[in-house]
C-alpha cells in the first residue's frame, strides 16, 4: 500500500472513531487504525484477523495480543459511553444492536468499508 492510500485508510478510520467521541489518547485508537490498514494491505484474500494484529503490533513493538486487548477496550469504552451505535450511523445499516461488536468484527468491517467505498 502507498503512503497515499494509507493517510486515507487512517483519516477515514480517525473519522469514524472521533465521530463516537474516541479520541487519539485513548490506547485502541493507533492499533485499530493499524490493525485496519494491515487488513486493507492483504485485499480481499481472506485476510486473517491475527495475522492483520501481528502486523499492528510490529509497528509499535507488542504481541498481536495486545493489540486486540486495547482494540476491545476501545469498543468496551464506546459501550459504556452509548456511543456505539453511531457505528449504525456510520456503515448506514444497523452493525450495533443488543451487543457490542468483536474487536475482529469492527476491523473488518472498516477494512471492507473502505477497500469497496473510499479506495479508487
Amino acid at each position: 500500500m502507498n503512503t497515499i492510500s494509507e493517510k486515507l485508510v487512517q483519516q477515514e478510520v480517525s473519522k469514524c472513531l472521533l465521530g463516537m467521541g474516541i479520541y487519539p489518547n485513548v490506547i485502541g485508537f493507533t492499533n485499530l487504525i493499524n490493525s485496519v490498514i494491515a487488513v486493507v494491505e492483504m485485499g480481499n484474500n481472506g485476510p486473517s484477523i491475527c495475522e492483520a494484529y501481528k502486523q499492528a503490533g510490529r509497528k509499535i513493538n507488542k504481541s498481536a495480543a495486545s493489540v486486540e486487548r486495547s482494540i476491545r477496550a476501545l469498543i468496551s469504552k464506546c459501550a459504556n459511553g452509548n456511543s456505539l451505535a453511531r457505528l449504525n450511523d456510520y456503515f448506514g445499516y444497523p452493525v450495533v444492536q443488543d451487543y457490542p461488536i468483536s474487536a475482529g468484527e469492527l476491523v473488518c468491517l472498516l477494512a471492507t468499508k473502505i477497500i469497496y467505498e473510499i479506495l479508487p
